[in-house]
């Protein structure tokens, strides 16, 4: 789950939506973007990462700290949130 009203936001719910949408932070960026995890504070059932987000598109520059928060079921990652410490700055990058 991306917040906001970007073209990046929104629910993605299959594999290859989430792949995808990982594609397209590659192409927005002109492949500059990149993402450093900090700490991760988790359990069987769920976790949260803290990382730094950091890329540049034609104009604009991003970086920024953010949170992800994931629902874990059987061992595997069964849903994400995103929770950007600065939304409007996210939201004015990737428009």
């Amino acid at each position: 789950h991306v917040p906001g009203a970007s073209p990046i936001s929104g629910t993605h719910l299959t594999r290859e939506k989430v792949f995808g949408f990982f594609g397209e932070l590659a192409l927005r960026s002109g492949g500059t973007f990149k993402a450093g995890l900090d700490d991760v504070y988790g359990s069987d059932r769920g976790a949260v990462a803290s990382a730094k987000a950091r890329g540049s598109r034609p104009g604009k520059e991003y970086d920024s700290t953010y949170l992800m928060r994931f629902r874990i079921e059987g061992g595997r990652i069964r849903e994400a949130w995103l929770h950007n410490w600065d939304q409007a700055a996210f939201e004015v990058f990737w428009a």
